[in-house]
Order: C-alpha cells, then sequence, then structure tokens
C-alpha cells in the first residue's frame, strides 16, 4: 500500500464523480483505468473507494520538466465524504481482492450473461450502466461506465 495524493481540492461533476486535485504523478500511476484506493479522512476515519485516471494535464501550463498529473475522479462518494487533508492509498492485490469480494457475485453474472462478449443486462451498483465485456485476442476488457467494474482478464 502506498500513499498517492493529499486531497487539496474537490470538484463534483454531476454524471462523472468526484475530481480531486492533485491527481497522482503520472509517472507514479501507469495507464488510464482504475485504482482500488482507500481514503484516509483527517478524522481517522478509513473508507474504500476506486479511483479513475482519466487522462493526463499540466496545470497550470509550466515547462516541460515539470511533472505531469492524472485528472483523477472518485467514484461512489460525494464532496462531504473527501475533506482536504484526505490521504488518498492505492491498495495493493491482496487488499484490492477484499475490496472486490462483495462484487465478485455481480461479476460473475455479468460474465455468465454476455458468454464474456458483449454488453449484459447486469449493471453496476454505483453507476447503474450495463457490465460490458470485449474480446481482443487473448485479453477480456471488461467496463462500466463509472470504473468501479473496469479492468481487463487475460488468458481466457
Amino acid at each position: 500500500m502506498r500513499r498517492l495524493i493529499t486531497v487539496q481540492d474537490t470538484f463534483q461533476v454531476t454524471g462523472r464523480g468526484l475530481v480531486v486535485v492533485p491527481g497522482p504523478l503520472r509517472d507514479d500511476v501507469a495507464g488510464t483505468g482504475s485504482l482500488a484506493v482507500e481514503l484516509r479522512k483527517p478524522t481517522g476515519e478509513r473508507v474504500q473507494a476506486r479511483l479513475a485516471l482519466v487522462h493526463t494535464h499540466q496545470s497550470p501550463p509550466a515547462p516541460p520538466e515539470i511533472a505531469k498529473r492524472w485528472t483523477s475522479i472518485l467514484r461512489g462518494v460525494v464532496k462531504a465524504d473527501v475533506p482536504i487533508g484526505t490521504e488518498v492509498w492505492e491498495l495493493d492485490e491482496l487488499e484490492s481482492a477484499k475490496l472486490l469480494a462483495e462484487d465478485r457475485a455481480l461479476f460473475m453474472r455479468a460474465w455468465e450473461e454476455s458468454s464474456g462478449d458483449g454488453a449484459s443486462n447486469v449493471r453496476c451498483d454505483v453507476c447503474g450502466s450495463p457490465i460490458a465485456f470485449r474480446k481482443q485476442g487473448t485479453v477480456t476488457f471488461h467496463s462500466c461506465d463509472c470504473g468501479k467494474f473496469t479492468g481487463t482478464l487475460k488468458g481466457l
């Protein structure tokens, strides 16, 4: 587990989620997608969530040697849930598996219904979009609109 950021500001975007500022450094986190994270609030409370990495940006414009950051959106939380000073920690694989264990039945139902390729009628419990699957070679991509069920399965 490692600390990615300490929240300095947040912006609630209707239909998208809660944008957190600053985002993690581009070089610290690989690729777009979503991460299982733990929010450590200044009060000591800990909450697990998903952090979607949307695209990189450099703001304000600066020389190229200034590191770029990810535009990051927390899913399943609102502005009041993430006070300034909250630390966002990336969960390791074991902790991430614990976070996702409660969602395994929903994911498997979607997988079985779609036969592993195409959209299912099973909807994400956070955003309400269908959980979809798309095969490309030996990799199956799975996704929903908020990123909770976004990732890849290899060798299936």
